[in-house]
């Protein structure tokens, strides 16, 4: 399989029906979105951890900033699906009213779904200097580590 033939898929909080900011979709979106072929989604580790046997267009779907909609309405659709996806999440705002909590990650993360680094305190790394961007990979790192007592390796 060649490299050019995956399309990433990023995207942010998933509604039930209207968007209430410019990066949320509706779950019919998402329904839209995950209606191909289930063994044509893979996660950001597949492409290192397995062979990738498709002739089609591969699809990697990513969530970002760790909404509690992925585990709500994202986690239920995909495992309805027998699709997985990597999900990016923002460790500073885990068990905040209307982000994931750690139950939920470590509940996802068992059922196959990929988590990554999307920085400890959602900074923008190219605002901000070398010694911050360490401290944000390291203590988001960290924190996801005693936490689900799995290693990060995305960021």
């Amino acid at each position: 399989m060649q490299k050019k033939n995956i399309i990433p898929i990023i995207l942010h909080r998933v509604v039930e029906s209207e968007c209430v900011d410019f990066e949320d979709i509706t779950l019919n979106t998402l329904k839209k979105i995950l209606s191909k072929d289930p063994n044509s989604y893979i996660t950001i580790e597949d492409l290192n951890d397995k062979p990738i046997n498709y002739d089609g267009f591969i699809y990697m779907v990513t969530f970002d900033d760790g909404y509690v909609s992925d585990y709500t309405i994202v986690f239920p659709l995909l495992e309805s699906l027998g699709i997985k996806a990597t999900f990016f999440i923002n460790t500073i705002n885990i068990g905040n009213t209307g982000f994931l909590d750690w139950d939920m990650i470590i509940e996802m993360e068992m059922k196959g779904n990929v988590f990554g680094s999307h920085g400890h305190s959602h900074l923008k790394m190219t605002d901000i200097s070398v010694e911050e961007s360490r401290y944000e990979f390291i203590k988001s790192k960290e924190m996801y580590e005693l936490n689900t007592g799995a290693k990060m390796r995305l960021f």
